[in-house]
């Protein structure tokens, strides 16, 4: 077989190693590494044209779960991290004054962090396809 259509694994403890054998010269090729709740795992490939020495992916979960301590948290600021917290707790306790105050702290400083981290300015990729200039909009990626 050349190629997989599909992976599916039950949840796991640890972390699961896919590997391929190689037929030229029989030696194991790490295909992926499957996080503990990975059941069926979905990932797009994005294929590129010319070489690069690295790439920049930006993606946003819709709804982020986090189920082991290992788990990226997407924040820039730890006391952002740190006062949402302070927030959670505080609505938990219905003291919703001290919470909307904890939460707009947070918030401020979670936008402050991204701002710093990220250029000011924006430009949106531009794409040679065939011989013609595409706009970002215009590309189809499927």
């Amino acid at each position: 077989m050349d190629y997989l259509l599909a992976v599916r694994k039950d949840v796991t403890f640890g972390n699961v190693f896919l590997y391929a054998i190689s037929p030229d010269t029989g030696e194991n090729l790490l295909l992926s590494i499957y996080g503990p709740n990975e059941t069926a795992p979905a990932y797009r490939r994005i294929k590129l044209f010319r070489t690069a020495n690295w790439i920049r992916i930006a993606y946003r979960k819709s709804a982020p779960k986090f189920y082991s301590l290992d788990d990226h948290i997407p924040l820039k600021s730890r006391l952002a991290l740190l006062l949402a917290l302070r927030a959670v707790k505080a609505y938990s306790e219905q003291d919703v004054q001290v919470a909307h105050i904890y939460e707009a702290d947070a918030a401020r400083l979670e936008l402050e962090a991204q701002q710093m981290a990220e250029p000011p300015v924006y430009s949106p990729p531009e794409v040679i396809q065939e011989g013609r200039l595409f706009p970002e909009w215009e590309m189809d990626i499927r």
